[in-house]
């Protein structure tokens, strides 16, 4: 019951976001993935089960996945896995456990993709939800961790939510992307603080300014975290209109779908205009250690500060 309010809930979102969308009656296909569980020591329940109530640094008791990831898959894998376990909550870590069984690594670079290069459609690597597998492109460290969040927040179940993502099939047989500046940001926020100490982002990084804008906006930053890997994007828009609108939100998830691209000099003065749009928003709040934070984010860049005092 609960899975099918959190259905209804972020599809409201898309029926608000825009009142042309067709959702076609196949869509939501049910995955044609085997469900395959046989190198976990219980059954599907047990594992939900225990996954739930273990400690986090006792999940490995619970798991095969040193005998999974030893025999076919790169040592980089097994120590990303191993560095997600160790921070990620154990309520977090469901579908991380279900997609690692049967994920796929390719390590493969087309013309196409040498050409995207040069165009708005940088491309260093991607996680194919439909046949969950990882294609690393540009094989870079950080890249490998960032697909694999990928994987790790999105529903085996229905492959079209990834994190904050939703995809929607059109009547045309093509997709279309829903939140996808504001998971790609909030999945590279992670990837920093999981896997490398916290350090400044390489990729999506006008993204991962705003995330940590918008995580000030949750009572609890943890909060947003258990949503990304529940696929419950409406989590954010609720903590959003605490203090802002629902016009508001859908300017943001626009804003952060642009940043995305090949960044122009325009988008430029568009994020520091959005930065400075959730300040104005989050004024509103009557809580001054949520403000406090706030500002803490927004101006631990100088030229931010500059600007602000500018518009005033």
């Amino acid at each position: 019951m609960d899975e099918l309010i959190k259905f209804f809930e972020v599809f409201g979102l898309l029926i608000l976001y825009s009142s042309e969308m067709i959702i076609s009656k196949n869509c939501f296909k049910k995955s044609n993935r085997k469900n395959n569980y046989k190198l976990y020591k219980y059954g599907f329940n047990d594992i939900i089960l225990s996954v739930s109530s273990f400690p986090k640094r006792s999940i490995k008791d619970i798991l095969y996945y040193e005998e999974l990831l030893d025999t076919d898959y790169p040592k980089e894998l097994k120590d990303i896995f191993s560095k997600f376990v160790n921070y990620v909550n154990p309520e977090n870590l469901e579908y991380s456990l279900f997609n690692l069984v049967s994920i796929k690594l390719e390590n493969r670079r087309t013309f196409k993709d040498l050409l995207k290069i040069f165009t708005d459609d940088i491309t260093l690597g991607y996680y194919d939800a439909f046949k969950n597998k990882i294609n690393i492109i540009f094989n870079e460290k950080h890249v490998l961790s960032h697909e694999f969040l990928h994987m790790a927040s999105t529903s085996y179940f229905n492959p079209h939510l990834c994190g904050f993502n939703i995809i929607n099939c059109n009547n045309d047989s093509s997709f279309t992307n829903f939140g996808t500046g504001l998971n790609e940001g909030y999945t590279e926020l992670l990837n920093s603080r999981i896997f490398y100490g916290g350090k400044k982002s390489k990729s999506y990084k006008l993204n991962v300014e705003i995330v940590k804008l918008l995580e000030c906006f949750f009572d609890n930053p943890s909060d947003m975290q258990y949503a990304y890997f529940h696929n419950d994007i409406n989590s954010v828009y609720k903590s959003f209109c605490q203090y802002g609108n629902r016009y508001e939100f859908f300017y943001v998830i626009n804003e952060l779908d642009n940043l995305t691209k090949l960044i122009t000099p325009t988008d430029m003065k568009d994020y520091y205009k959005l930065k400075l749009k959730l300040y104005e928003i989050i004024k509103r709040s009557d809580d001054e250690k949520k403000i406090s934070n706030f500002e803490k984010v927004l101006f631990n860049s100088p030229l931010t500060k500059i600007i602000y005092k500018k518009t005033r």
